[in-house]
């Protein structure tokens, strides 16, 4: 099924750039669509296992596409990012006895252990705390420890033994500047080369957690990812605005629970999608929450797309493309503690209230969308499902 599906083809391909211009004046936000482009779905939330391939597989990384532009494949993004890690920009070093560290003038590391003292090669590069990095290089000979951190060895972003062949890893920055080691210590010699580390832009969705992670749906060609309603949830790292607009292409059975949401409710910063009690489409946004946005009939298991689009003057809902509440706003998102998450509302950085949703789309932007815009996501959300 993962061969077949593997590309962001059809209505999706039609569709992206469209949605993609929602962001084309630099506006923050993300979009995880189409659901059927696997190269940016991945099955643990560094990467390094790969992307998904099969009905059923779960997503620890979902990378978020909204600023790519017509660079539609993460290929394409990566091929032109800028190149972190530099040849000849490696601080090779031993501690003691025999072994010993050699960068060649290409950039590759030649690290031989004499199994007490290790050989490692060091280099560090400026980041931006928050934001996703891919690491890649292929290793040869013999394995040994790899660690991504802070400080020159410290492994807080990455601490794995490096495989033969190629190594791909995903890591958020924690630090203005990030340190990558490589080193081998045991008696053998290992070869690194082809290194890269590269910037992959966008507010993307984790979850480290093997037990909390969707599953991948296929779906005939119509794939979602499919929450538990119990801790599934994906977290972006995307934080409510003052003005905002957010969507999902959704099928749930759960009443009281949201599809996608963040803020927090103890500041009344909410900002999330949600059915409120009845199964009625709803929204949080400052102070109000489901008992004052809502609107339509009962949607309970059934494929819709819902859209909460507010500010600080006025809050808007809207279902399949139709107004069905429209009100004063009573404060806003703007200042939450919790990023913005799929199938979940993760309140103060804390998620509660989860879904047992199939979602096949998601957007949030960080300002009001008009009413051409509000067609154009709302028609390719549907394609999603339909």
């Amino acid at each position: 099924m993962g061969a077949g599906m593997g590309g962001s083809g059809g209505l999706g391909a039609f569709f992206l750039n469209d949605l993609n211009s929602l962001f084309s004046s630099g506006e923050d936000g993300f979009l995880f669509y189409p659901q059927s482009d696997l190269t940016r779905q991945f099955l643990l939330s560094d990467g390094s296992t790969g992307t998904i391939t099969t009905n059923a597989d779960p997503v620890g990384l979902d990378l978020d596409n909204a600023s790519w532009g017509s660079g539609t494949s993460l290929a394409t993004v990566l091929a032109a990012a800028t190149e972190l890690l530099i040849a000849g920009s490696w601080t090779m070093s031993v501690v003691g006895g025999t072994s010993t560290a050699v960068e060649s003038p290409a950039g590759t590391l030649t690290l031989t252990g004499d199994g007490t003292n290790m050989a490692r090669g060091d280099q560090s590069f400026t980041t931006v705390i928050g934001k996703t990095y891919r690491l890649n290089f292929t290793a040869a000979g013999n394995t040994g420890p790899l660690s991504v951190g802070n400080g020159q060895g410290g492994a807080g972003l990455i601490s794995a033994t490096f495989a033969l062949g190629q190594n791909t890893y995903y890591f958020v920055a924690a630090a203005t500047t990030t340190w990558v080691r490589v080193s081998r210590t045991s008696v053998g010699t290992s070869v690194e080369s082809a290194f890269s580390c590269k910037l992959v832009p966008g507010n993307h969705a984790i979850q480290a957690t093997t037990t909390k992670r969707p599953l991948w749906t296929a779906n005939a060609g119509k794939p979602y990812l499919l929450f538990d309603g119990v801790d599934d949830t994906l977290v972006s790292a995307f934080s409510p605005t003052a003005a905002m607009t957010m969507a999902c292409a959704f099928n749930t059975p759960t009443i009281s629970a949201m599809m996608i949401g963040g803020g927090d409710s103890a500041g009344n910063r909410r900002a999330f999608l949600s059915l409120d009690a009845s199964g009625l489409l709803s929204g949080g946004w400052g102070t109000h929450t489901q008992t004052t946005i809502f609107g339509g009939a009962d949607i309970r298991s059934t494929d819709h797309v819902g859209l909460l689009t507010a500010d600080a003057a006025t809050a808007d809902l809207y279902l399949d493309g139709a107004l069905i509440y429209s009100a004063a706003s009573s404060g806003t998102g703007s200042g939450g503690t919790g990023a913005m998450a799929l199938g979940s509302f993760n309140n103060g950085g804390t998620p509660a209230s989860w879904s047992n949703a199939r979602e096949y789309a998601a957007l949030a932007l960080n300002r009001r969308v008009n009413q051409g815009e509000i067609a154009l996501i709302t028609q390719a959300f549907m394609a999603t499902y339909s």
